[in-house]
């Protein structure tokens, strides 16, 4: 792809490789000028320390004015973000969001700010609707919730609701949770990872 688009995404790419994210390393995609990737290291004190995140970010024609596609190459538990059934970690709230003067740097460090301290304001109004969640149902009491019939929402909204429970309500539990998901799909940081002052990492950019 060569494109406008195309062309500002590597400009953004060299920009972050003069100035980078603190714990943020990012190249172009050899096959896919289209298309960075960012490795971020697991922020300390969360359940994503000690690992990294491989994000993709892919642009259209129409980028900035409308935003790229944004995912984890892996499964990343997150109250923010969408585990896909192929095993990728995408972020409708976080695009949903997205303004024509973000770029790739506002993009990288939201997603990283969020790994420190999730947002729930950027949850769809309706999360929770339909579920056995949903305390703004007539009728409601704990004794028989909503969401027990399984047409009333589809999977991926029910385990949002229960996430965002887990959240909320039994942090500890979603603590641990997200750091499982972390030791068994982020990628353990490399003996050499820190050893490159230029930042080009020896993890296997693709």
């Amino acid at each position: 792809m060569d494109s406008a688009a195309a062309r500002r995404l590597a400009q953004e790419v060299t920009a972050l490789g003069k100035d980078p994210i603190e714990g943020v390393r990012i190249e172009l995609m050899k096959r896919e000028a289209d298309c960075a990737e960012c490795l971020i290291e697991g922020p300390s004190g969360t359940p994503y320390a000690d690992r990294l995140y491989r994000l993709r970010v892919k642009v259209g024609d129409d980028y900035p004015f409308a935003p790229p596609k944004a995912f984890f190459s892996h499964r990343v538990m997150h109250v923010n973000f969408s585990i896909l059934l192929d095993g990728t970690t995408s972020m409708p709230q976080v695009l949903e969001y997205w303004d024509a003067e973000w770029d790739l740097r506002t993009l990288v460090q939201y997603v990283k700010d969020l790994l420190i301290d999730p947002n729930l304001s950027l949850l769809p109004a309706d999360y929770a609707q339909g579920t056995r969640h949903d305390q703004e149902a007539e009728g409601f009491n704990h004794s028989q919730p909503r969401g027990y019939d399984l047409r009333e929402k589809r999977g991926s909204a029910r385990v949002l609701a229960e996430v965002v429970h887990l959240f909320c309500d039994e942090r500890e539990k979603y603590d641990m949770v997200c750091r499982q998901f972390a030791n068994l799909y982020g990628e353990k940081i490399p003996d050499d990872y820190f050893d490159d002052e230029h930042g080009k990492t020896n993890a296997g950019m693709v």
